[in-house]
């Protein structure tokens, strides 16, 4: 039987991942990453640690005979001078060399490598949430409009993905409103809203970059995402087919529909 680490982050994904790993028998501890990470219960042996402290990471990990390793949630990414680093920690910094400065997906494909050196199996969080579902049905549906906006946010996303930048975008009658950088999805949205034309609201497009590691960092949403995407004035969400992560699929769909938005799979309207 696999005995799965979850490294978890912030966001309610990493609460589903946890109970889903538990509730099949193969949870066997959690790494909590301090700063980000805001649950106070788990159901298993844990432990809170900074970012660099990668030697007690991997010691508390082996100490309860994991095999496997998940990575989810969010962590904001400090840069070199800010870590707080143990032994491990700076030997993998070395080792890492140059993808420090890389984007987020190359980098995570490094720390993966690092972690299989250790024995450790690195798995998919959907591998884990199961959360393939019925395709995505919200009572709107986008408009022409809506659509042309998307088609050109899908064609910038993948530009961008293409040099590990982002994986949102918000358009708005086909006007770029913002790209996601360093800040996140949910901090996209909010500073979307100081930016919004007047006339039909935006959309926002989540896809996974053309190279993406379907193990790690994988586009998300959850009911946060459609509330904020609301309160900016958009009009709708659209994520990529069988790529993005839903936490809490049921109430996701049933607060877009109570608070007007569409959400549907790129593969459905591009």
């Amino acid at each position: 039987m696999r005995r799965i680490a979850v490294i978890c982050g912030n966001g309610d994904l990493a609460k589903e991942c946890i109970d889903s790993c538990a509730a099949k028998g193969e949870l066997s501890c959690v790494v909590a990453i301090k700063g980000d990470c805001l649950l106070e219960k788990f159901p298993c042996p844990f432990i809170y640690t900074h970012l660099g402290y990668m030697g007690a990471a991997l010691d508390f990990i082996k100490m309860h005979n994991s095999t496997h390793v998940v990575l989810i949630g969010g962590i904001k990414r400090p840069s070199v001078s800010e870590l707080k680093l143990d032994s491990i920690g700076r030997r993998w910094l070395i080792k890492l060399g140059t993808l420090v400065f890389a984007g987020d997906n190359e980098l995570l494909k490094g720390i993966a490598s690092l972690l299989e050196k250790e024995n450790l199996q690195v798995i998919a969080a959907a591998e884990v949430l199961g959360n393939a579902g019925p395709p995505i049905k919200t009572k709107l549906t986008p408009d022409s409009l809506a659509i042309s906006d998307i088609k050109k946010g899908v064609t910038v996303a993948e530009a961008l993905g293409g040099l590990d930048i982002g994986q949102s975008i918000v358009v708005q009658q086909g006007i770029v409103l913002g790209v996601e950088a360093k800040e996140g999805t949910n901090a996209l949205i909010d500073r979307c809203a100081d930016l919004r034309l007047a006339g039909p609201g935006g959309v926002l497009i989540k896809l996974a970059k053309p190279n993406q590691d379907q193990r790690l960092d994988m586009p998300a949403i959850g009911v946060e995402t459609v509330k904020r995407a609301a309160s900016a004035g958009l009009r709708g969400i659209a994520i990529e087919s069988g790529m993005t992560l839903i936490a809490d699929r049921k109430e996701v769909l049933n607060t877009a529909d109570r608070l007007g938005l569409f959400i549907i799979e790129t593969k459905g309207c591009c």
